[in-house]
């Protein structure tokens, strides 16, 4: 069966989106050969928000704290309010719709209604969204009064009836009074009212009247001082010039009444995202970078539990009347007639109020919310609510621990109002407006004071690292070793070597009674190679950083044996050498360690059994003797680097010859 036309179109815009995207933005580099964290997420499905936290949401949901022991990406389901389609932020519903918790999209509210902001409860990601119309339908849309009405979806404010026309709560439609009627006020029919003066009666030959009650009108209320109106009250009266944020575009509207506030009921609200001056026909759109609502406004300063401030007071945008307001910090409005400003995306920031965009993170760079410092504080007691916890060596007892107190809170990736700030220790972001940054994989880190934060760098040899997301590498402990670079793990001496390092190995600390800095200092790298275990000594086991002496009976003409030789019958070796080569260096001098190749010469076993029994390492040379000119007499040398009182221990009958700074042995053998 043959593709549909328009399939075969969208799949094209597909292919050349993504296209254009790879060359716009270059490849995102995501680790290979090591998955990602358990539970980490790069995006999140619609209706949900990545967040950057230790905690662990399931579907959507908050299910347990410090889950995780270092932050990573994680869904949580937009607010009530709130809604999303493309897996990062939340964005408010504007005014005239609603949603509910976990939305797509966000849902109009019904004609004849109108939603009711409320202000967001505690925890929700964007401060700068001062209140959400939350879900469901019956509690954020609405019925608008008697005497007004509301004739399409989404909504935002309740139109008063005209002059000479009625409503029922939650109209869609005001129906014109019949002939021999005008519009008035019933509750002038009693209580010696206007209208009592004549004995005048309602359309149903009462005087009962029809406007909205007091708690018809608590639905609606509760508008912006900003707006420049009062709150919705019971229809009112006749035409006057209507003030600010309101019009009129009929003509010959006659009023009627003329008491109070009333006399605004013929004047028509402007929709959000729109303004008017005083006396208009028509409302103008708010310019890009610039919102107007009938719930909320700029003149206040907004900050944030953090002390972040994202506007001064009553920051009007320019040739609106006062009445249209800028976008404060981390939001932008690119379009006229915004009723809200969206957050930033994550990756991009916006450091300005009245941005009509957002402006990419460069590489290396992050849009975590909040500065520098608290995104890096730890000790909760400055700005905690945006600590950053990870794991690390404590200097004072030299335990893996976390190294902060305190609940841990969330990290939100968009709405950023401040500078993009430089990737956390252990992460990095290779290209501009990366959503969320990578974490470094096993075997590589990325330190708090790196220069370049767009590629993690791998841990020297004699160091490692086996885990996500580290600021510094790991030393080798003795017995192993890292031959190479970006080593996961280290690898394990064999039998027959050892490592041993001059400078012991020692791993990277911080110092918890340090609050101004989470930098790790200390690392001494571990051993690159083993070493094979020297002529006399032999290291059975695995993992080991000592060779042990050859016992009694036994020796070792070579280097890197796991075990020693038998002597050969006849002869015998005793224990002189220090009992591992741990103690070698600390017995003897420098000039003292070590002992020099032994080779067998031509001697006969029942005359130079003595001269050559058991000397572990010596040099030799033959001469020939003057008694038996045509039998060599076999002569060893042996120099020795140790003290002439040890040297006996190998031949008794040699003639010893001793100096201060060195002793030559010479083992002549009797004919």
């Amino acid at each position: 069966m043959r593709p549909s036309p328009t399939l075969t179109v969208l799949v094209a815009l597909a292919t050349v989106a993504t296209v254009y995207a790879q060359q716009a933005n270059g490849p995102t580099v995501i680790p290979q050969r090591k998955a990602l964290p358990s539970g980490f997420r790069i995006t999140c499905y619609d209706g949900y928000e990545l967040i950057f936290t230790n905690d662990n949401y399931t579907n959507g949901d908050f299910a347990s704290a410090d889950a995780y022991k270092y932050p990573v990406g994680q869904c949580r389901k937009c607010p009530a309010g709130t809604a999303t389609m493309d897996g990062f932020r939340c964005i408010p519903c504007p005014s005239g719709y609603y949603s509910n918790a976990g939305a797509r999209e966000c849902t109009a509210c019904p004609a004849g209604t109108v939603p009711r902001s409320t202000a967001p409860t505690a925890g929700t990601t964007y401060y700068q969204v001062q209140k959400l119309n939350k879900g469901p339908e019956s509690s954020a849309c609405q019925p608008c009064p008697p005497g007004y009405f509301q004739p399409n979806l989404a909504g935002t404010v309740c139109l008063p009836c005209p002059s000479g026309f009625v409503s029922t709560s939650g109209a869609t439609s005001c129906t014109p009074c019949n002939e021999g009627t005008f519009h008035g006020d019933g509750r002038e029919l009693t209580n010696n009212g206007i209208y009592t003066n004549w004995t005048m009666t309602n359309y149903a030959d009462t005087t009962a009247g029809f406007e909205a009650t007091t708690a018809d009108i608590n639905k609606v209320n509760g508008i912006a001082v900003s707006s420049g109106l009062p709150d919705y009250i019971a229809i009112p009266n006749t035409c006057i010039k209507c003030p600010t944020n309101t019009y009129q575009p009929l003509k010959a509207q006659a009023a009627t009444s003329t008491i109070g506030a009333a006399a605004l009921s013929a004047c028509r609200r402007c929709e959000d995202g729109w303004y008017s001056a005083p006396g208009a026909s028509s409302c103008l759109p708010c310019p890009a970078g610039s919102y107007r609502n009938s719930y909320f406004d700029g003149t206040a300063v907004l900050t944030d539990p953090g002390g972040l401030t994202y506007n001064t007071a009553a920051e009007y945008a320019t040739g609106t009347s006062s009445a249209c307001f800028k976008c404060p910090k981390g939001t932008y409005a690119p379009f006229p007639g915004s009723s809200v400003c969206q957050p930033c995306p994550a990756g991009t920031n916006a450091v300005t109020t009245g941005s009509t965009e957002c402006t990419r993170c460069p590489a290396g760079t992050n849009s975590l919310y909040g500065t520098r410092a608290q995104q890096m504080n730890w000790d909760s007691t400055a700005n905690a609510y945006k600590s950053y916890t990870f794991a690390f060596f404590d200097a004072a007892d030299k335990q893996y621990k976390m190294l902060r107190n305190g609940t841990d809170v969330n990290f939100w990736l968009a709405a950023k109002a401040e500078t993009c700030q430089d990737n956390l220790p252990g992460y990095y972001t290779d290209v501009a407006g990366l959503g969320i940054q990578l974490p470094c994989r096993p075997g590589t880190f990325m330190a708090l004071a790196a220069s370049d934060k767009t590629t993690c760098l791998t841990c020297a040899v004699g160091t490692f690292t086996e885990d996500f997301t580290q600021p510094v590498c790991k030393a080798c402990w003795p017995g192993s070793f890292a031959s190479q670079r970006g080593m996961t793990y280290c690898e394990i001496t064999q039998p027959g070597f050892y490592t041993n390092p001059n400078t012991v190995a020692v791993n990277a600390t911080v110092d918890l009674t340090v609050l101004t800095t989470l930098e790790a200092s200390g690392l001494v790298k571990g051993a690159q190679d083993p070493s094979p275990c020297g002529l006399g000594y032999y290291q059975p086991d695995y993992e080991k950083n000592t060779c042990l002496a050859c016992g009694n009976g036994t020796y070792a003409d070579v280097t890197g044996l796991p075990v020693c030789k038998k002597c050969q019958a006849g002869r015998t070796r005793p224990a002189s050498l220090p009992a591992s080569n741990a103690t070698w260096g600390t017995s003897l001098t420098t000039a003292q360690t070590g002992v020099l190749h032994a080779q067998r010469v031509q001697l006969r076993p029942s005359r130079a059994r003595h001269a050559a029994r058991n000397v572990p390492q010596a040099s030799t040379r033959t001469r020939v003797s003057p008694q038996h000119p045509a039998r060599p007499v076999p002569v060893v040398i042996l120099v020795l680097t140790l003290p002439p009182t040890r040297l006996t221990a190998f031949c008794p009958r040699a003639l010893v010859v001793a100096s201060s700074a060195l002793t030559i042995l010479t083992l002549i053998a009797l004919a």
